[in-house]
């Protein structure tokens, strides 16, 4: 289950974005959709390359939240990192066809990052890390996210659940 957020200006609460971010119960088949796009090359040679070599490797494709470096855009992406199994583990034992957030964390070693590039100036974008408390709460992000319409930042506040 995926969670919904809201981003909104700290200096004018008119700008504001909504997120659907995670995963929803059609995972198995997007986990898919995205393998089989980096496997025809969309997501560029680099992850197509990592696949080739490592046929046993996962990639995260949960939704995320991007923004460029330059322009501050912000954009749902899939995360798209790299993995390569743990030493004490098969995937090729495992009963199911896709990878989701918990077996990444403790079956996969992350090995490279995804870098995404803005859609509308072409510069490179960060994924926005957000923090949880213990109860996963949103409790802020590790890094400020910057609006994109001021020179203002953006709160990030949990609206619910989608699936």
């Amino acid at each position: 289950m995926g969670i919904m957020i809201s981003l909104k200006c700290t200096k004018n609460e008119k700008h504001n974005e909504t997120f659907l971010i995670g995963r929803g119960k059609g995972f198995p088949k997007i986990y898919q959709q995205v393998i089989n796009s980096i496997i025809k090359g969309k997501y560029g040679e680099e992850i197509k390359q990592f696949l080739k070599e490592n046929p046993k490797g996962a990639i995260n494709c949960e939704y995320k939240i991007a923004q460029c470096k330059k322009c501050n855009h912000l954009e749902r992406v899939y995360e798209l990192s790299m993995y390569i199994p743990r030493k004490n583990y098969n995937p090729d034992k495992a009963i199911k066809r896709y990878i989701n957030g918990y077996d990444l964390k403790t079956k996969y070693k992350k090995i490279k990052e995804y870098q995404h590039i803005c859609p509308k100036c072409k510069c490179e974008m960060d994924i926005v890390k957000i923090k949880y408390d213990e109860y996963e709460d949103i409790v802020g992000t590790k890094k400020k996210v910057k609006c994109l319409q001021c020179d203002g930042f953006m709160k990030i506040s949990y609206r619910g659940r989608w699936d």
